[in-house]
């Protein structure tokens, strides 16, 4: 008797097993179709060679299988369901017969996680119940990021409180600005992104609140307009005026805005305790916007807006904002409490990056299991969320971050798995590209959105590739570097799942082999599963009732193309505000690590962990495109390394140029 079980001991065991319930006939059945899988396609797919594989087996050729497999150790079945598939794809297997086979392997395998030497065993449930999770309990409350007393005060003017006038001018002003074809923007001045008016409306709004309600001498709202903000003298008002009583109308609109302008400053500080320099920048921006909107008729060059009085004005508070928000910018100075944000680590043990990946990502992927600490099958929604935390944050800490908003308005097409085209494998899933006519496009029809989708061949090689990729199309940058695309590249874990595996069950659900008679069997697609009992523990990202875009297709063909956000909200089921995605990111953060770190943080984090890993300056380029940043603004900006970094960097040059100097070249 061998003091090792072996993977071929195994599936007699089970065999034998089987006889114990089964009658005779079905029991050979049973034998004659594993012996014919294991032999055939695993011993395969583990590494067994054969002259002819697609041959029928000779019984020379089966007896070299079975000691091929007598002599692999019992913990190799976690790689047999893998083993499987590479088999059947190497002897081109039938749908039919992949199905076939793999529901017996997988009665096989579900068998198998119940055995004492199964790996990772003897607790039956260690591999599919995590450890007690922390709650929101855990989190110091005492923990602020900002001096922040209390909540932001909401004090912008609502659109039912304003005037059927001022709605009017606002949409015609947010025309403006965005409409690539408004005839009244100066030629060769570019339209703004629909995201940079809105965001230039906000502001708009916020002040006028400021001065409906908060305003030493305040407006009633039916009767504010944006003149108020802005003061307006045109041309033909001032023209039949003497200059001395131009000067004197410039000089009171002058102290009418500095003294509301003053007034919100000192409000801001105050009441909402906010004193970035960059906000004071943004209300300018949009004030500057407001004012070349109100004086488009009296100029026909961009550079006549520099003899109005108030955009004088306007631009010289700008150019101070400006020079403040540089001055924090070269002192890397912020509102927050950068210590509440960034992980405590050792850089001289591992990078920051490291660290995070294993206090963070590791944690929220153990987390992924189907049952709960008492062995109880967790909620599908908690399911759902869980795999959502983890996809988001494997993503921005295992490729260079990008912009939280090009993550947050991901896009995927909602196509039927099964309804597929031919070249998809028959157990691959179909996620293909969005067509152009279904997504945002600009006014020379290019997308300005961005997608995930999957492919399934490849122009140079027409070779089945099934790659998950991102287009990013509506990135801050994408007028440098045009559309951009990048692969998610499928990864193993310890324990045998995969990414895409995790992908697949956000998308499609989380199905569970395994269970009673009254389970369900499986009939789907996934050839290793079918005919199996189970259960669908999860409907992925369904659970969280996302909203699904249908548009018909235009071509006339009755299609309906129906798309949705890849990461909607999980209570409303929309695309998740900037607000809610950043919680998204930090709170599991804080629940396991006390700091709370953002997407945002998270490009911080590469930028300094560049600097830590020694890249190279064309290394950072690479790193700081792939993030959609010039290395200017990558260093300035971003990088934040600490200062036992910064010293064993310049350590390192000193010593090396010590060594240059003891051995100069030959000359």
């Amino acid at each position: 008797m061998k003091s090792n079980l072996s993977l071929w001991d195994a599936v007699q065991d089970y065999l034998l097993h089987l006889s114990e319930f089964k009658d005779p006939k079905s029991c050979r059945s049973t034998a004659n179709q594993l012996r014919s899988a294991m032999l055939r396609f695993v011993a395969l797919g583990l590494g067994s060679e054969r002259e002819n594989p697609r041959a029928k087996m000779s019984n020379h050729e089966s007896q070299a299988a079975i000691d091929f497999l007598d002599r692999l150790p019992v913990d190799q079945v976690a790689k047999v369901p893998r083993a499987l598939h590479t088999g059947f794809s190497q002897l081109r297997a039938s749908e039919a017969s992949q199905k076939n086979y793999a529901s017996y392997i997988g009665g096989f395998m579900a068998w198998s996680k119940d055995q004492p030497w199964h790996p990772g065993l003897p607790q039956a449930f260690e591999k599919r119940c995590p450890k007690m999770m922390a709650r929101g309990k855990s989190r110091k409350i005492a923990n602020k990021i900002t001096h922040r007393s209390g909540k932001y005060k909401k004090y912008a003017l609502d659109q039912k409180d304003m005037s059927p006038e001022l709605l009017a001018d606002l949409k015609q002003f947010e025309a403006f600005l965005s409409d690539p074809h408004h005839p009244e923007r100066l030629t060769g001045v570019p339209p703004l992104k629909p995201s940079s008016a809105k965001a230039y409306l906000k502001n708009l709004r916020l002040m006028l609140g400021f001065r409906v309600r908060h305003d030493s001498d305040p407006i009633e709202a039916s009767r504010i307009q944006l003149s108020d903000l802005v003061p307006i003298l045109s041309s033909s008002v001032l023209d039949d005026l003497s200059r001395p009583l131009q000067r004197q109308l410039q000089q009171q609109a002058r102290e009418t805005f500095s003294r509301w302008w003053h007034g919100y400053l000192v409000f801001l500080a105050d009441a909402m305790e906010s004193r970035s320099p960059r906000t004071t920048m943004n209300k300018l921006l949009a004030l500057m916007a407001l004012a070349k909107f109100l004086y488009r008729k009296e100029v026909l060059f961009e550079t006549d807006y520099g003899s109005i009085f108030v955009m004088q004005v306007i631009n010289q508070l700008l150019k101070q904002a400006m020079h403040e928000v540089g001055r924090w910018r070269s002192r890397k100075q912020t509102v927050s409490k950068f210590s509440e944000k960034w992980l405590d680590y050792d850089p001289e043990q591992e990078t920051i990056l490291d660290a995070i990946y294993r206090r963070i990502v590791e944690p929220l992927r153990l987390e992924l299991a189907v049952r709960d600490q008492y062995g109880q099958y967790r909620q599908p929604r908690a399911i759902a969320k869980s795999l959502a935390h983890f996809l988001l944050w494997h993503r921005m800490t295992t490729y260079p971050a990008r912009r939280p908003g090009e993550i947050r308005q991901l896009k995927v097409a909602l196509f039927c798995p099964v309804e597929k085209p031919p070249e998809v494998p028959a157990d691959g899933y179909y996620f293909p590209l969005l067509p152009n006519q279904y997504r945002e496009v600009d006014a020379s029809g290019n997308p300005t959105d961005n997608c995930l989708y999957r492919i399934y061949s490849h122009d140079s090689g027409g070779q089945l590739q099934g790659k998950y990729m991102l287009q990013i199309c509506g990135s801050k940058t994408h007028e440098k570097y045009g559309m951009q695309e990048f692969p998610i590249d499928d990864e193993m874990f310890e324990d045998q799942t995969t990414l895409y595996g995790r992908y697949h069950d956000y998308l499609c659900g989380r199905w569970v082999v395994g269970g009673n008679k009254h389970d369900l069997r499986y009939t789907w697609w996934r050839s290793e599963w079918y005919g199996q009992r189970g259960r669908w523990v999860s409907k992925g990202r369904q659970e969280f009732n996302p909203e699904v875009f249908a548009l018909p297709n235009p071509e006339g063909v009755g299609m309906i193309v129906p798309w949705g956000y890849l990461f909607p909200g999980p209570l409303t089921g929309k695309c998740m505000s900037e607000a809610n995605f950043g919680r998204f990111f930090s709170n599991p953060a804080m629940r396991l690590t006390n700091k709370k770190i953002t997407p945002h943080m998270l490009r911080k984090v590469w930028a300094t962990w560049a600097i830590e890993a020694g890249l190279t300056e064309r290394e950072v380029l690479a790193v700081a495109y792939l993030m959609g940043h010039s290395t200017a603004t990558f260093h300035a900006d971003y990088a934040r390394p600490t200062s036992e970094v910064q010293r064993r960097f310049l350590d390192g040059l000193l010593r090396q140029r010590a060594k240059n100097r003891a051995n100069p070249p030959d000359c």
